[in-house]
């Protein structure tokens, strides 16, 4: 759980600051597989106009597709090392 708490702060910050200043605080130890079926599962879900509006549930999938992505190649990377 705590995985995905980070994973979701790190979206947060990720709109409020811009995805170039919060690339340089994603977390280590985050688990691709966790992060990618708990971000998917939500970005998936998002409803229009129930939950926000399109701008708005727009700009959050990208971030939240953005973070999976940025873990899966950060995971990737370490790896590598």
């Amino acid at each position: 759980m705590s995985q995905i708490d980070a994973a979701l702060r790190h979206t947060v910050h990720s709109l409020l600051s811009g995805p170039t200043e919060a690339a340089a605080s994603l977390s280590e130890g985050l688990e691709p597989k966790v992060v990618a079926a708990a971000l998917g599962y939500l970005r998936d879900r998002i409803s229009v106009p129930r939950d926000m509006g399109a701008p708005a549930a727009r700009q959050l999938r990208a971030n939240l597709n953005e973070v999976i992505e940025k873990v899966g190649a950060k995971a990737a990377v370490a790896r590598q090392v």
